[in-house]
């Protein structure tokens, strides 16, 4: 099973997180303790955190991290990705057999993030909680 969206992002966030990225000076880097994480939940109980990761002494870096249920209660880490220099784009991880992608979009002026499910068809729709999908809204 293949499950695909797209986590659109406000603009005024992602101006946040490109700085991090892009940054120079010790006052400009994100800090060790400020990790920045948008999480997908998937209709499966698998859930993705695209995180921004940040260091005291250069820019952050970037990765994705899938989630599954853990045997003695709580979740564990399944699968993640190679750290990386951008937050946009497309992301995308395996388990089990089931490939989960997410892809994160510059979402321009809206408010809060955003989820749209892409079908196997490669429809999007915005009802994505009648299907079982779900976003951390922080």
């Amino acid at each position: 099973m293949r499950y695909a969206a797209k986590l659109l992002i406000p603009s005024r966030r992602l101006a946040v997180i490109n700085g991090y990225l892009n940054a120079e000076q010790e006052d400009e880097f994100q800090g060790e303790d400020n990790t920045i994480i948008h999480t997908v939940l998937f209709p499966d109980g698998k859930f993705m955190d695209i995180k921004c990761c940040g260091c005291q002494d250069e820019s952050s870096w970037t990765e994705a991290v899938l989630f599954a249920k853990a045997n003695g209660g709580g979740f564990s880490q399944v699968a993640y990705t190679e750290p990386d220099e951008s937050y946009l784009g497309e992301w995308e991880l395996e388990d089990e057999g089931n490939s989960y992608f997410v892809e994160v979009v510059d979402g321009g002026d809206i408010e809060n993030l955003e989820l749209a499910i892409i079908s196997p068809e490669g429809v999007i729709s915005r009802d994505w909680q009648a299907e079982g999908w779900s976003i951390d809204k922080n």
